[in-house]
């Protein structure tokens, strides 16, 4: 209970001292979701600042960091991992202030003169968010605090960042902000899937780290999304059609890396063996472009995490045994999934190992049905040829 007041005193303080603090308009800062890694949209910005000698700047997030991250400490960069005044002040007096999720995550509630706050978001909306969810429609007191805390939100951005003209729609709604504020760069995270990105040493050894464990063999990627309240989609893999999946997997040469969302807590050891399917979580390869460029194929359900993987024009295969349910149940979706997404949408792993068989002895090539319709999808949610593995100088130019 003491924490809990002083936690809210120093937050009173922080609201007191935003009136006489003076911006460094030469400070940028990094707010991080608390339960999420340093990485995307975020990290990519990072990256491009540091490459670029910019060592003005702030990184907080009230919990752990990577050791990268907390290395840069020794370039004189100020790295936060927890709640305190000092971390506050500093996100608050800086000039650009760039966020991965929203305001509250740094205690933003207005604007102040001289700092621009930027949200970067961290995906591209398939799944209904913010404003767009059944739950936000509701008079309940809950969702009513809700919608009180996003219209605060939308306030405090000077802007917003978008992968697409459609894209950009949906944010305007999703988040209550004008479209004048909303950009279209792309995702900066986009630019690590481009073939020339170099990326940084920290990343460049995960990246080793990962090959030397497939020793040439392709690897299928599986990234399903967490549920609100159903259970983990993980545990579609019993040890029967585990036992299958292997059977299949060792036919073919062939590895799977699970890369559950991270607010999905399911033990992993259960399914993965360390041999034929991988661990491939955010607490094992922060960066999600390291196990997307090693990927042959992608298996995904409502996360869109696929959009990035267009880039790499791989096949897609969504397995969504849930859908329905998720669909009444859960968030629903802003977008026709069986419209917009360039490969076949099944319900059970018995379909999902029929479809790889097919990819597999086709070079993992992407099949003639499913061209015209990543096409579209290209057009519907990647931004133009010029921004495509440029969107990080598009948004570095926002504030400069």
């Amino acid at each position: 209970m003491l924490s809990y007041l002083f936690k809210i005193f120093n937050i009173f303080l922080i609201y007191i001292f935003e009136y006489f603090d003076v911006v460094d308009e030469k400070k940028i800062a990094f707010v991080i979701k608390n339960t999420s890694p340093f990485s995307g949209n975020t990290r990519a910005l990072a990256d491009a600042l540091l490459d670029r000698g910019v060592r003005n700047l702030v990184v907080y997030k009230d919990g752990s960091l990577d050791e990268e991250c907390l290395n840069w400490r020794q370039l004189g960069i100020r790295v936060y991992t927890k709640f305190s005044l000092s971390a506050l002040r500093d996100v608050h007096t800086a000039g650009v202030v760039f966020l991965g999720h929203s305001g509250r995550d740094g205690f933003l509630r207005r604007r102040k003169k001289g700092r621009k706050v930027i949200n970067l978001w961290h995906g591209v909306a398939i799944k209904r968010i913010e404003y767009l969810m059944p739950a936000e429609k509701s008079w309940s007191y809950k969702a009513w605090k809700r919608r009180r805390l996003m219209r605060v939100n939308s306030r405090v951005y000077d802007a917003m960042v978008a992968s697409s003209a459609t894209d950009r729609l949906t944010n305007a709604l999703a988040f209550g902000v004008n479209l004048d504020r909303i950009h279209i760069t792309g995702l900066p995270r986009f630019d690590y899937l481009s073939p020339n990105y170099v990326f940084t040493r920290n990343l460049q050894l995960d990246t080793q780290r990962l090959d030397t464990i497939l020793d040439g063999r392709r690897m299928v990627l599986y990234a399903p999304t967490f549920r609100e309240a159903a259970a983990s989609v993980l545990g579609s893999l019993t040890p029967e059609i585990l036992k299958d999946v292997k059977d299949f997997l060792r036919h073919h040469n062939l590895v799977l890396g699970i890369r559950p969302h991270p607010y999905d807590k399911k033990a992993l050891a259960q399914v993965c063996d360390g041999q034929w399917v991988l661990d491939v979580s955010p607490t094992v390869y922060i960066e999600p472009a390291v196990v997307l460029r090693a990927a042959s194929a992608l298996i995904v359900d409502y996360s869109s995490i696929w959009i990035d993987y267009l880039l790499l024009k791989k096949p897609v295969i969504g397995f969504m045994p849930d859908l329905i349910n998720y669909a009444t149940q859960e968030r629903g979706f802003i977008f026709d999934l069986a419209a917009i997404l360039p490969g076949p949408v099944l319900y059970d792993w018995p379909a999902v190992i029929e479809n790889l068989t097919a990819l597999s002895k086709n070079g993992f090539l992407m099949p003639q049905m499913y061209r015209e319709k990543f096409m579209s999808a290209e057009n519907l949610f990647l931004p133009s040829d010029h921004l495509r593995f440029k969107s990080v100088q598009a948004c570095l130019e926002l504030f400069s």
